[in-house]
């Protein structure tokens, strides 16, 4: 609530572990704005004025019959604000595509980004206009650039700044891109989420400067900080920290990161059946996920659902492949796909190559980025051995093509 107004955003989770505290699988969680009762919205407005308050971000579960079971008023600052939302191609799915975060996500990216007095910041992703108004405030208007796709979002940001008596450089147009023309700069930082650095943003980069921005999939998100440290490399620690920011868009007037469409369609024909040894409940390991997106870039949040009592994993990608994998009182464990490819295949294969590294978590993974598309995934030092290679060109907006590798052999066809 602010004011008297509501932002109602529905959390739903795909494993048992953000079922039973969405903060424990952050990758599990998707997002959708819904409507708030009047009844509620009057009685958070009796709670908000008996405590003298302007803003509280209020906790419910609904269950099953409807019934809203408020949990808790948290009236700090955490929140994330759905600014704006449209329809996915042929549907009726309201996707988020703008929101204001949590400010001390924000403040934390802008304490990774070491900002100081004379740096000419770029911002990718103008949103409401908050974060531009932080670098305006450190750095002088004059020093700060920012870029959205989405043309009406930059104007009222720019309304909003001026307000504020600011007039950094806004521009509406692909954020891949960059800005060319106000290059270079000392500092870069990406409030929307990409699959990989596009290379535009590398080569904007000033020598020892500092990029940093959330490199995501739909199942795991890393923090990276990353430092120019040559002509067209930049390298830095993913940390774990998941960022989760709105993606990166290609259309200003498609809510889907890559301008598509949602495929509801998949082919069972001829779907094929085995069985597997690696237990599905370990994709809620967190650390494993980060592997398991590795090899697939382009998976879609995962599903499960429980069936006779045996849970079923569900994995899909949008070219049309798709796995179902369901647990067994004994080791092995039924698996049938169809597709393109044989996604719980290329699970298995991220599974045994994260045990053969010794199971690392995600704090120890770092990247090195290059201009040409490649990534390079590394382990503790970014001289070390690469882990995991991936080029990709293009592939800032989506998933596109394949070619990667890792130190535990080819991925399976």
């Amino acid at each position: 609530m602010v004011g008297h107004r509501p932002f109602g955003v529905a959390i739903h989770a795909d494993t048992a572990r953000g079922r039973a505290d969405w903060r424990a699988d952050y990758a599990a969680l998707t997002y959708h704005p819904i409507d708030v009762p009047d009844t509620l919205t009057a009685g958070m407005t009796r709670y908000l004025n008996a405590l003298g308050l302007s803003f509280g971000a209020f906790d419910f579960v609904v269950t099953p019959d409807n019934e809203w079971v408020m949990l808790e008023c948290n009236p700090a600052g955490q929140w994330l604000w759905l600014a704006q939302a449209a329809a996915a191609p042929g549907t009726d799915l309201l996707w988020p595509t703008s929101s204001s975060t949590m400010p001390s996500l924000m403040a934390r990216m802008l304490g990774l980004l070491q900002v100081a007095a004379g740096h000419r910041a770029l911002e990718i992703g103008t949103g409401t206009g908050y974060h531009a108004a932080l670098l305006c405030h450190r750095l002088g208007d004059t020093n700060v650039a920012s870029i959205d796709i989405d043309p009406t979002l930059v104007e009222q940001a720019r309304a909003r700044l001026a307000r504020c008596d600011w007039h950094p450089h806004l521009a509406a147009g692909d954020g891949t891109a960059g800005i060319d023309t106000l290059a270079p700069y000392d500092r870069i930082i990406a409030t929307c989420a990409v699959p990989a650095i596009p290379p535009a943003w590398i080569r904007q980069l000033g020598p020892d400067s500092v990029l940093v921005a959330d490199v995501r999939g739909e199942i795991a998100s890393s923090l990276a900080v990353l430092r120019k440290t040559g002509h067209d490399t930049i390298a830095g620690p993913l940390l774990a920290v998941p960022g989760h920011f709105m993606w990166l868009r290609r259309d200003p007037c498609n809510p889907l990161r890559d301008g598509g469409a949602i495929r509801t369609v998949f082919d069972h024909d001829d779907a094929e059946a085995r069985t597997t040894d690696i237990d599905p409940a370990s994709l809620d390991d967190l650390d494993l996920k980060f592997v398991v997106q590795l090899h697939l870039p382009d998976l879609e949040p995962l599903t499960h659902t429980t069936r006779d009592g045996r849970r079923r994993l569900r994995l899909r990608t949008n070219d049309g492949s798709w796995a179902e994998v369901t647990t067994s009182q004994s080791d092995r464990h039924t698996v049938t796909q169809d597709g393109p490819r044989r996604l719980w295949d290329h699970a298995e294969h991220a599974a045994r190559h994260w045990h053969n590294l010794g199971r690392p978590t995600r704090d120890r993974y770092g990247l090195t980025a290059t201009t040409n598309g490649t990534h390079h995934y590394w382990l503790d030092q970014p001289d070390n051995p690469p882990i995991w290679t991936d080029k990709r060109p293009g592939a800032a907006h989506g998933w596109q093509g394949r070619g990667n590798r890792s130190a535990n052999g080819p991925p399976p066809s």
